[in-house]
């Protein structure tokens, strides 16, 4: 790629929508690295020797799931660190290490993120259920060499609601009455801490530290 925030939308959609098994794995042959890595909540694929082709496997199981899929962009974000980021896991992907130096495969360059906004609507080849609207946060780590831009991971986010309209959408509502339901929870069990002297905020004219506030 040489311009990931005019290119990506269209990536995306062709990995995820096209009706065409060549031009898919062509797409993913020419924007990812050799050694890609790849998470999902639901599966994971790490990085190493020709790890971008278990990646491609994934995204074929997925239209086979999923022969009915419409991908909108919603937004994109280059985050551009001239730094890097710190090697290591993420989120089950771990961030490539060293490559073998043969052009984009190493790991020169990287330290590039995008984050892209999606809404996707999949509707599972066994569902008996119209497909919902399923909203995706996609981490893209770029890897630069030769001037342009590959993919060297991929790590997709979803609000435990989103995944629930993805696979099975009428259990969205039951998915968002429980995270309600947590939340109060959670506020109740808070003031009854505080009642036990547990995590309890100091009392009138007691300074707990605001006036490190003003420093920020």
């Amino acid at each position: 790629m040489q311009d990931p925030r005019a290119e990506l939308p269209a990536i995306i959609s062709i990995l995820t929508s096209t009706t065409s098994p060549s031009l898919q794995r062509a797409t993913l042959r020419r924007f990812y690295t050799a050694d890609a890595a790849f998470a999902h909540p639901l599966c994971r694929v790490a990085p190493g020797p020709s790890s971008r082709e278990r990646i491609l496997g994934v995204y074929q199981w997925y239209r086979v799931l999923c022969p009915d899929v419409k991908a909108e962009v919603v937004e994109v974000s280059w985050d551009q660190h001239p730094g890097g980021h710190p090697k290591g896991d993420v989120h089950g992907a771990e961030i490539v290490g060293e490559g073998n130096g043969n052009g984009p495969t190493s790991a020169g360059g990287e330290g590039n993120t995008v984050y892209v906004q999606v809404v996707q609507w999949c509707k599972l080849r066994i569902s008996p259920f119209a497909a919902a609207p399923a909203r995706l946060t996609v981490r893209l780590t770029l890897r630069e060499g030769g001037g342009l831009y590959y993919i060297a991971a991929q790590e997709d986010f979803y609000h435990p609601a989103d995944l629930a309209a993805l696979l099975i959408p009428p259990i969205t509502p039951l998915i968002t009455l429980a995270l309600s339901a947590a939340g109060v929870v959670s506020n109740v069990g808070a003031r009854v801490a505080a009642l036990a002297g547990v995590w309890a905020v100091g009392t009138k004219g007691e300074s707990g530290g605001e006036h490190m506030l003003d420093t920020l």
